[in-house]
C-alpha cells in the first residue's frame, strides 16, 4: 500500500473529507489530493501534523511494507551482527561492486605501469643518443629511474586484495542464503 493510499484510507475511516482534513492541517484541498494520488509528499511539518490528525506514526505512514513497521527493533545488536545482516541483504550487489572496483584499480595500475615503463625506456634511449659518448667517458651513463613503479605495484596488489574481498563477500552471501533456505 502506498503512502497516498494510507492517507486516503485513514482519512475515510475517520469520516473526513479532503476539505475537512485540509482545514485541520491548514493546507489546500489540492495538497491533500496530491498526497493521496502519490504525486507529492507532505513536508516534514505537515507530515508530522498529518500523522497526529490521522492517529498514525511516521513509520506507518511512510513504509510501503507494513510488515517492516511491525518488526521489532534490535537494540542490543553488535557491529558484527549488523554487518552480517547487511551482507545477507545485499551480498550479490555489493560483492560484485567491490570486486569490480578492485579489478578496475588493478587494470588501471597495470595500464599506467605499462605507459610509465614505455616512457622510461624512451627517456633512457634519448639519453643514450644525447650523452652516449659523454656517459662512456666517465664510466656511467645517465639513467632515468622509474619512480612510479613501487606506487603502481602497490596499487595493483591493493586492487587484487579488494577484488578478492568483493568476490569473498559475494560467495559468503551465497553460502548464507543457502543456509537460510
Amino acid at each position: 500500500m502506498t503512502t497516498g493510499q494510507k492517507i486516503q484510507n485513514r482519512r475515510k475511516s475517520l469520516g473526513l473529507s479532503q476539505d475537512q482534513l485540509a482545514e485541520k492541517l491548514n493546507v489546500s484541498r489540492q495538497s491533500i489530493s496530491k498526497w493521496e494520488q502519490d504525486i507529492a509528499l507532505p513536508d516534514l511539518q505537515n507530515g508530522v501534523e498529518l500523522c497526529r490528525v490521522l492517529g498514525m506514526t511516521i513509520e506507518e505512514l511512510l513504509h510501503k511494507d507494513e510488515q517492516t513497521v511491525r518488526e521489532p527493533l534490535i537494540e542490543n545488536e553488535n557491529a558484527f551482527q549488523s554487518a552480517e545482516k547487511f551482507v545477507k541483504k545485499v551480498w550479490y550487489f555489493y560483492g560484485w561492486v567491490i570486486a569490480g572496483f578492485g579489478a578496475s584499480m588493478t587494470l588501471a595500475a597495470f595500464v599506467f605501469k605499462s605507459i610509465s615503463s614505455a616512457m622510461n625506456q624512451q627517456a633512457n634511449s634519448m639519453f643514450d643518443g644525447m650523452f652516449g659518448g659523454f656517459g662512456d667517458f666517465f664510466g656511467n651513463r645517465p639513467n632515468v629511474a622509474n619512480v612510479f613503479n613501487p606506487l603502481l605495484d602497490g596499487m595493483m596488489v591493493l586492487g587484487m586484495v579488494i577484488m578478492i574481498a568483493g568476490i569473498s563477500i559475494f560467495f559468503y552471501g551465497q553460502y548464507k542464503k543457502k543456509q537460510m533456505n
